[in-house]
């Protein structure tokens, strides 16, 4: 009788859904191998913590992740350009007079004070020291409705089976078919989020040293946490694999005392 028991599973379910609950999470994208890497990944964060640690509280760990590889959430243009750091025009209250752009004055000392206080909009400012040009705003209108076309797309679970992109040369038909009935930005879309997530501390072609350095140097205990999961996907493994072969023994034992009571049953049918 088959025994094999995967140790993994409670992690596998945990992280999976805890991935789910991010806004705009790609836990469709998740196949065998990067699953259990993920699933890894959480049980080292676990071990660190301490036995205290549940294995549901991985949400914020999750979002730390997410933000050092991005490929985890969908990719969409920001739905709003970001505020600026401080309001503009900038007006004085007594005489009413209005803060001149120093990028087009040339006052250094108030470009400098500028960026060390609103470095976003400094650089607004700068771009806009030869004037506000048509340039500029057919850029503006071309953002805005990029960022429209990306927000109406809606890709989920379902989306990625049925995603022709998925299916490399067996899918050239349906391919094309879409990018024919399909705007630009679906397409883009679409060819994106047909890749499957992978993490970089998994073995084999997934392994990615770029990645694995910028975490090290972003966020230090994440780095740790997945150079520790390797270990601990590599037990996992090996469990699984001295389960598999007590399986197969045991299969094997089971089929050769059938074969000896088929063998002591045609006898009997002889005499």
């Amino acid at each position: 009788m088959k025994t094999t028991n995967d140790p993994a599973a409670g992690w596998k379910q945990h992280s999976r859904q805890e991935l789910e609950r991010i806004p705009g999470n790609r836990a469709y994208a998740l196949d065998g191998a990067s699953e259990l890497s993920l699933a890894a990944f959480c049980k080292s964060y676990r071990d660190v913590k301490g036995e205290r640690y549940l294995a549901g509280d991985l949400g914020p760990l999750l979002e730390r992740l997410a933000k050092v590889l991005p490929e985890m959430v969908q990719q969409r243009p920001d739905a709003e350009p970001e505020a600026f750091e401080l309001p503009w025009p900038i007006i004085d209250p007594i005489t009413g007079q209005q803060v001149e752009n120093p990028f087009t004055t040339r006052d250094v000392a108030s470009q400098n004070a500028l960026v060390r206080r609103a470095p976003k909009l400094a650089e607004h400012l700068r771009r806009r020291a030869g004037g506000y040009t048509f340039a500029m705003h057919a850029e503006k209108l071309d953002a805005d409705a990029n960022r429209a076309a990306f927000e109406n797309i809606r890709y989920d679970a379902k989306s990625h089976e049925n995603n022709p992109f998925r299916f490399g040369v067996e899918g050239v038909s349906a391919q094309n078919e879409f990018v024919k009935n399909n705007s630009p930005e679906t397409v883009e879309f679409f060819r994106r989020e047909a890749q499957p997530l992978q993490f970089p501390w998994q073995k084999g072609d997934a392994w990615n040293l770029t990645q694995l350095n910028a975490m090290l140097r972003i966020d230090r205990e994440l780095y740790d946490c997945a150079m520790a999961a390797q270990a601990i996907e590599a037990d996992w493994n090996s469990m699984l694999l001295k389960q598999a072969q007590a399986d197969a023994a045991q299969a094997a034992q089971e089929a050769e005392d059938a074969r000896k009571r088929i063998g002591s049953l045609s006898r009997v049918e002889h005499r």
